[in-house]
């Protein structure tokens, strides 16, 4: 898996140390556990975060539930309303403002 920060997952499609951590093994475990068809999940860690193939969109899903949380329109903006928000003080990353966010709560 591709580790971002400390607590953070992106999964890989190939390539990764351990099978079970692939993107399609990792897909298929959240299937078994109640994670609906139509999502393609690329990352775990505080939130999950998957691409919607219907309505195309980059959205954070909560965990054990699966219900959507946000949607983003491209990766950049799902990077930067997600993980650069979550840790930019902590990195000493400049925080950037960008339209786009859609909360779903």
């Amino acid at each position: 898996m591709g580790s971002r920060f400390e607590s953070e997952q992106l999964l890989p499609p190939a390539g990764a140390a351990d099978p079970a951590d692939s993107l399609w093994s990792r897909n298929e475990w959240h299937r078994s556990q109640g994670m609906p068809a139509g999502f393609l999940l690329f990352h775990e860690g505080v939130w999950l975060s998957a691409v919607r193939a219907r309505e195309p969109r980059y959205v954070t899903l909560r965990p054990v539930r699966y219900t959507v949380d946000e949607e983003h329109s491209s990766f950049g903006e799902w990077y930067q309303h997600t993980l650069r928000d979550e840790f930019a003080e902590r990195y000493g990353l400049i925080p950037e403002e960008r339209p786009g966010r859609r909360t779903m709560r």
